[in-house]
């Protein structure tokens, strides 16, 4: 004979399974090995930790096997190892779940998930060089919240402290290229439509980015072109000559610009607004496109 549970954690659905309870726990996004900007997808590891309260207490809940029975009242009753292989994650390209354990810890039972995977990220690149990224972990459970086996996911906290390294992949050198934040932020909420509504748990690590590169490749050498694009007014206008001269250096400027135009467009994604370095290579050719008709 099953008993009905006591924890706060479960409710009584009539036929269906009892109301599960996923609470945020821990969280470590041990690594992020790979910021693709073009691409706009990045490769990571996260760790999470997720507290059942009292689900210790009910024996075929701790089950690690992917078990579903019934109790006597006809409720239904899956296993915590069933309940683990719904997890997946909703903005990964491709991901594997490297560790899956069940632990009990007094009256509760605790889900640990070791996730690695490449994941999508729409970037924010009004600001960039000097960006902020949130690189979002997105868990979903494949359990209707008013499904079979209704669940959801609760966080006690909006923030937890952020133990986030950064490892390259091969030779990658973002190490140099981003800073981490020190919080990673998690929201719980629901997803989908409104008859299919999955509970899903967003988990995002800021990382800001190091302007030193673009500032010593792009920024000083088109500003450098720019002033230089105040040297033909140096030559004097005597004879035609020197004209062909002045408009001469003054088209090789602009050309040049234009070169560093192209080549910032291989460094960000097909986006439909202009970011900040956009704004500043295109001010600065502007600059020199005014001194050729003077």
């Amino acid at each position: 004979m099953h008993g009905k549970h006591t924890a706060a954690s479960f409710r009584d659905t009539g036929n269906r399974a009892l109301s599960l309870e996923f609470e945020v726990d821990t969280i470590d996004v041990d690594k992020i090995s790979r910021i693709d900007l073009t691409s706009q997808r990045f490769e990571g590891q996260l760790l999470l930790g997720l507290r059942i309260a009292g689900g210790a207490l009910d024996p075929d809940l701790c089950r690690k096997e992917e078990t579903v029975t019934t109790d006597d009242e006809g409720n239904l009753k899956a296993s915590a190892g069933w309940y683990a292989s719904k997890f997946e994650m909703a903005n990964a390209s491709s991901y594997e779940m490297t560790d899956i354990n069940i632990v009990e810890k007094g009256n509760d039972l605790f889900v640990w998930l070791k996730i690695h995977g490449e994941y999508c990220e729409p970037m924010e690149l009004e600001n960039y060089p000097f960006d902020i990224q949130a690189l979002t972990f997105s868990v979903r459970l494949g359990c209707r919240v008013d499904g079979p086996f209704p669940t959801r996911f609760v966080s006690s906290a909006n923030t937890f402290p952020s133990g986030t390294s950064i490892q390259p992949d091969g030779v990658e050198p973002i190490i140099h290229e981003y800073e981490i934040g020190d919080e990673v932020v998690v929201e719980a909420t629901e997803m989908g439509s409104e008859s299919r509504r999955f509970p899903r748990l967003n988990i995002s690590v800021m990382v800001k980015r190091r302007p030193g590169y673009t500032l010593w490749s792009v920024v000083l050498p088109v500003g450098v072109i720019a002033m230089m694009a105040n040297i033909p007014f140096l030559v004097p206008l005597t004879d035609i000559h020197h004209m062909a001269v002045r408009l001469t250096v003054s088209l090789t400027l602009t050309l040049t610009a234009a070169a560093y135009k192209v080549a910032i467009e291989s460094m960000t994604p097909n986006i439909g607004y202009l970011t900040l370095l956009d704004k500043y290579v295109l001010g600065c050719a502007l600059f020199i496109a005014l001194t050729v008709f003077e």
